[in-house]
């Protein structure tokens, strides 16, 4: 009896899980300001029932094609902020989509860059920053910091002294589970 009761409850709280594991997996879906964005509030929503959004990432094409009830519209992606992949936000800048990595006091993304590899081009991931989620989408090196962040003296310091080369900049702090960059954008405003 004891051994009935421990697998009912076992299995209760399995499906307790299950349940929870799926009601957060949040649909694919468009972002069609930056305001809908930061109230995570989609347009479009892939919910499943054969509506499809289709971004055209290959060779940076200019639409995205969404798919309702069998109706199909082309967006163009320079009119759209971003969209919601398989749970990852992405912003749409110039037909290219940059993943949202980290947003806590400014925003990092990281985008693949075709690089010169041996014989051939080959993606890099890449990592990009913004002062502001709305606002201009720069590579993240120790120049555009020090431009962007031209009145925090103490944030520029703290990164020429940290980074070592540009390479360094996506270091992550394992312990504190945040990037290093972000460590010291947060000490410089103390």
């Amino acid at each position: 009896m004891k051994n009935f009761k421990l697998t009912l409850i076992m299995l209760l709280g399995i499906m307790g899980f299950v349940k929870t594991s799926i009601a957060q997996i949040q649909p694919n879906g468009l972002y069609l300001s930056f305001n809908d964005y930061r109230q995570h509030k989609l347009s479009y929503a892939n919910n499943g029932k054969g509506n499809k959004i289709v971004i055209h990432d290959f060779l940076q094409q200019k639409n995205i094609t969404v798919t309702t009830d069998g109706t199909k519209q082309v967006f163009a992606k320079n009119s759209i902020y971003g969209y919601r992949n398989n749970s990852h936000d992405y912003r749409l800048l110039g037909n290219k989509g940059y993943q949202i990595i980290d947003t806590v006091g400014f925003y990092i993304y990281s985008s693949d860059v075709l690089s010169q590899e041996g014989k051939g081009l080959k993606p890099v991931k890449t990592d990009f920053f913004s002062t502001k989620g709305d606002g201009e989408i720069m590579p993240l090196t120790q120049d555009n910091i020090a431009k962007a962040f031209v009145k925090n003296h103490k944030f520029r310091y703290l990164v020429q002294a940290e980074f070592k080369s540009d390479r360094d900049m996506d270091e992550y702090d394992n312990g504190v589970k945040e990037y290093k960059i972000k460590e010291l954008y947060i000490d410089s405003n103390k």
